[in-house]
């Protein structure tokens, strides 16, 4: 059952069919990836969900036009088309599907830990100050350069950017080739604590 994750979800997206979102995200999060063709509604419906999960980052077209980044993957709606869940989304839906509560930090913190990484409550010092400064959803890369150097990850920003990365935190943004910028998951944005709140809990069912 999906109750107290359709709560939440709920709560974050009024007015949308949040019965099938979490059944979708429910069986994407368990094995990592879902096909087009199994998600079981009429085409409008299922259009209408999947273009919102693409957005929100919560699924992320395996196919692409020309790189990995999120706003180069080519969806084309087709029955075998995959898409796939971030890692960091996974462990959000997992703890929302169980625990009825919205908690991206926990879930980046689980992902951190999950990859081995020994500087996990610095990074997500690292991300409590982007998500203060991040403006809709970028963060330039002189930006970020500089909130690392500030927090002591200067000498391995390449190695952190990678992590962020490779759990679907971050992505390249080249829209404008003169400024890199990293895209931040908006799934991810939703809730997070300000640097003052991040011990308190997150959206909870009632």
């Amino acid at each position: 059952m999906t109750t107290k994750l359709q709560r939440v979800l709920r709560r974050l997206y009024p007015g949308e069919n949040v019965e099938a979102m979490a059944r979708v995200l429910a069986r994407a999060s368990r094995r990592g990836w879902i096909t087009y063709g199994e998600i079981d509604l009429d085409e409008a419906e299922r259009l209408d969900l999947m273009l919102l999960l693409i957005e929100e980052r919560m699924l992320i077209p395996k196919a692409s036009v020309k790189s990995m980044a999120w706003e180069d993957r080519l969806a084309r709606f087709k029955a075998d088309e995959v898409y796939e869940m971030p890692h960091a989304v996974r462990n959000l839906i997992q703890i929302a599907f169980e625990g009825g509560v919205w908690n991206p930090r926990e879930a980046v913190r689980r992902y951190l830990k999950e990859i081995g990484e020994e500087r996990a409550e610095v990074i997500l010092s690292l991300l409590d100050r982007i998500m203060e400064t991040v403006e809709g959803y970028r963060v330039d890369a002189e930006t970020l350069r500089g909130l690392m150097e500030e927090i002591g990850l200067g000498r391995e920003i390449n190695r952190v950017i990678a992590e962020l990365k490779g759990g679907g935190i971050l992505s390249p943004s080249l829209r404008d080739p003169r400024r890199l910028k990293y895209e931040v998951n908006p799934a991810l944005m939703r809730c997070w604590p300000s640097s003052t709140e991040a011990s308190k809990p997150r959206l909870k069912d009632a």
